[in-house]
């Protein structure tokens, strides 16, 4: 089963696709930010707006490019984690369509800004380097939590709609993960 993780930032995207690319044989990871990084890098000139939540260039090279993951080049056994903050929900509905290929979205809508603040401040101090969030000033934390809450709410509201999942990290997100690893591998 392909697995597609969408959401908000700091909600267990990466998390989830490590915990299933190092727990279930057979998964590769595909990080959305990586490739939007490097495409921005070689190919400026394209302006993608991959943060813009609109089909673009980017967004047509992600369907197509999983697309042949899936289907041209999978007769090995190798399934994938796409996983990343914003595609379209035009795009995610046509990826949700693939065989064998499963989309959920991963928020925090029942969670305080400044808990949730509070809490990617804690989870800064376990990295290496402190993540990207360290540079931002606590202000500009804030605020960007308010609106991610706010986004995982919007998101819950489309997968409701969509026939999606949407599992929620609010409380206890570790264990939340580990139990849709543990469904994962039911699969």
């Amino acid at each position: 089963m392909n697995i597609i993780i969408m959401g908000k930032s700091r909600c267990g995207k990466t998390t989830l696709a490590n915990l299933i690319c190092k727990n279930i044989a057979g998964y590769s990871k595909i990080s959305l930010d990586y490739l939007v990084m490097a495409f921005k890098k070689v190919f400026a000139d394209l302006n993608l707006e991959y943060y813009k939540n609109k089909e673009n260039l980017f967004t047509q090279f992600i369907e197509s490019y999983f697309d042949n993951c899936i289907y041209k080049d999978n007769g090995c056994g190798i399934f994938y984690v796409l996983e990343g903050a914003d595609l379209p929900k035009e795009t995610i509905l046509r990826l949700k369509e693939f065989k064998n290929t499963k989309v959920i979205f991963l928020g925090k809508t029942q969670i305080t800004p400044q808990s949730f603040f509070e809490e990617i401040r804690k989870y800064e101090k376990g990295l290496p380097t402190g993540g990207w969030t360290k540079s931002l000033t606590d202000e500009t934390l804030l605020s960007w939590c308010t609106d991610w809450i706010k986004k995982s709410a919007e998101h819950k509201q489309f997968c409701e709609e969509s026939g999606i999942e949407f599992i929620d990290t609010s409380n206890n997100q570790n264990e939340v993960l580990q139990d849709f690893l543990d469904k994962v591998k039911n699969y």
